[in-house]
């Protein structure tokens, strides 16, 4: 899935914003079908796993947000999911093996950027601005 997703991102300069827009889509749906999108509360896969299954999905959902606005689609609207937001660590703090996840650093990590853009386009999306702009007319003014 990362490998697909990085795909996409080398492939901006090579193809037309509608590609783009089709790949992400297509990149999101896959995401979907492997239950990416929902966040695991059985237990089943290790803490590891699970981050890395966040970072991926919000990466996803992220590009497919930006190739849609690129393509003039406007925002996407991307079925219910309950994948909680990637934790702020670095990649040095993750391994494999760990039982539990460390709490979340305050301050700056390799994460900060991508925890930040999560957490703005959940906001979006529980706040009803996304519906906002999908209107017939687009946003209210002002």
């Amino acid at each position: 899935m990362n490998s697909a997703n990085y795909l996409q991102l080398g492939a901006r300069r090579i193809y037309d914003v509608n590609t783009l827009w089709i790949l992400g889509g297509v990149s999101v749906r896959i995401a979907q079908r492997l239950g990416i999108h929902r966040e695991n509360t059985s237990g089943q896969i290790s803490p590891f796993d699970a981050e890395m299954r966040r970072r991926t999905y919000w990466q996803i959902v992220f590009n497919d947000g930006h190739a849609s606005k690129l393509a003039g689609a406007g925002f996407p609207t991307h079925p219910i999911f309950d994948t909680n937001h990637p934790r702020n660590l670095n990649d040095s703090d993750l391994n494999p093996s760990m039982k539990e996840l460390p709490p979340n650093k305050e301050g700056i990590t390799e994460m900060l950027f991508w925890v930040m853009r999560s957490e703005v386009i959940k906001a979006m999306q529980t706040s009803g601005l996304v519906r906002s702009f999908l209107a017939p007319g687009g946003p209210p003014p002002g």
